[in-house]
């Protein structure tokens, strides 16, 4: 065997040396997507877990993550810090998937490659996620009210519009549009997220010219943007007149028909409906021998201005928006105090959920009156012990 001169030794030295010195390098790498729950439905909050680590030998300097889910054009591009060898950093992400399909999970580590590394090509991993069917939102138009129900011609009216989510799951933001008259396009607002079983109201005032009869037109998710379990009840319609003439002043010369607070549902013993919560026990109601429950209500209403109603109207009483009786009234005197006695079943009883009760005096809309503001009563029941 040769032996190599001191000169080659040195020269060899060196090279390995310098070698060594170039290969010397970070490599940052998506260690792992971990989420959760781990078997997610639709409309379900997930939790994602991206892990950035730096497999190199050499410290790696501050740079970006990309984490995209499905089909997303802007996927967010976060800050990952300074990583030494050996450590890791983890970016959390909160998304509520609306449909029920498989997505694609890509992750890529120095996604604006800030980080000079040994190698570039293990710097994205791709995971999949199936989403399965679950609850779904139900946005619907729960009530168009109007006031004054019957306007004169070049009189502000006042539109509240109320959207519901009647579904079982969280709605994101949406779009309600509303169409007075003959108008195309309508006034388009932005709804916020809605918890099932949540309201939310939207005033629009208006002024038409000429008199006649008029439609408002209200639907919900307008744009199409949400994922619901019905598509077909989104809109509500409501039709109204515009007298013509001259609004009389003052509001005094309108007959006025209200709720009052006497109103009281019961039947063994009486709760007051002056209040927007009632809760009823055993002992307030009568529990039949088929196990049904029977509810008494005795609401009052009266005419507050002192004028005499001499158009026929209709009083309804809505049990969780299901109608349970309608009243006919021909006429009512100035200032008369009516008291009326209501018995029904609850209908599909369900005594572990909260329901609504709603009182509506005039529920068409035929009298003119100077306030049609105080004409609902409406109380959420709860049950407890039945």
């Amino acid at each position: 065997m040769k032996k190599l001169s001191l000169l080659t030794a040195v020269f060899v030295v060196c090279s390995l040396s310098f070698t060594g010195l170039t290969f010397a390098q970070p490599d940052l790498v998506i260690s792992r997507i971990n989420y959760s729950p781990g078997d997610p439905k639709q409309n379900q909050e997930i939790t994602f877990w991206v892990f950035v680590k730096n497999i190199g030998t050499t410290t790696a300097g501050p740079s970006k993550l990309m984490f995209k889910v499905g089909g997303e054009s802007n996927p967010p591009v976060v800050n990952v810090p300074e990583l030494s060898p050996g450590r890791e950093f983890r970016y959390d992400r909160k998304m509520t998937l609306q449909r029920a399909t498989n997505y694609r999970l890509t992750a890529t580590a120095d996604a604006l490659n800030n980080v000079t590394e040994s190698t570039k090509d293990n710097n994205m991993r791709v995971e999949r996620i199936t989403v399965k069917s679950g609850p779904q939102p139900d946005l619907v138009i729960s009530q168009i009210n109007i006031s004054p129900g019957a306007p004169y011609k070049n009189e502000q009216i006042t539109f509240w519009v109320f959207v519901k989510n009647a579904g079982k799951a969280w709605s994101k933001k949406s779009h309600l549009r509303v169409q007075v008259g003959g108008e195309t396009q309508g006034k388009l607002v932005q709804v916020p997220a809605l918890d099932p079983g949540r309201t939310w109201r939207y005033e629009k005032k208006h002024i038409l010219d000429k008199p006649g009869k008029y439609l408002v037109t209200a639907t919900a998710d307008a744009t199409k943007t949400i994922i619901e379990s019905k598509e077909g009840n989104n809109v509500r319609k409501k039709k109204f007149r515009v007298k013509p003439g001259t609004k009389p002043e003052p509001d005094t010369y309108l007959p006025d028909l209200g709720t009052m607070g006497s109103t009281k549902i019961g039947g063994k013993t009486w709760q007051s409906l002056s209040v927007s919560s009632v809760t009823l026990t055993a002992d307030d109601v009568y529990v039949l021998d088929t196990g049904k429950v029977q509810i008494q209500l005795n609401y009052a209403y009266r005419e507050y201005n002192g004028k005499k109603v001499n158009t026929p109207f209709k009083n309804r009483i809505y049990y969780n928006n299901q109608l349970v009786h309608e009243e006919p009234v021909n006429s009512m005197a100035a200032n008369e105090i009516r008291n009326e006695v209501v018995v029904w079943q609850i209908p599909n009883p369900n005594f572990n959920q909260q329901a609504e009760l709603k009182i509506v005096i005039d529920a068409t809309d035929s009298v003119t009156e100077s306030n049609p503001n105080n004409n609902q009563n409406i109380t959420t029941l709860t049950f407890s012990g039945i």
